[in-house]
């Protein structure tokens, strides 16, 4: 089944993704105009809970 075939309740948002992000993680973001700023966003509100995540990007446009 490609992923055009699945149901949006198997669909995650960006703010439900971002909570499976755990300290000590790696993410990697895609550069330039793909970068999802709600994802990117949510990630940076977390800073208070998360420790040691590597974030790797090559070009992150926006205010984040």
């Amino acid at each position: 089944m490609s992923w055009s075939g699945r149901s949006t309740s198997q669909q995650l948002k960006a703010d439900g993704i971002i909570f499976v992000i755990k300290s000590g993680q790696r993410v990697y973001i895609q550069p330039g105009c793909m970068v999802p700023p709600q994802m990117v966003g949510t990630l940076t509100q977390r800073y208070l809970e998360l420790e040691d995540v590597e974030v790797l990007h090559l070009l992150t446009v926006g205010p984040t």
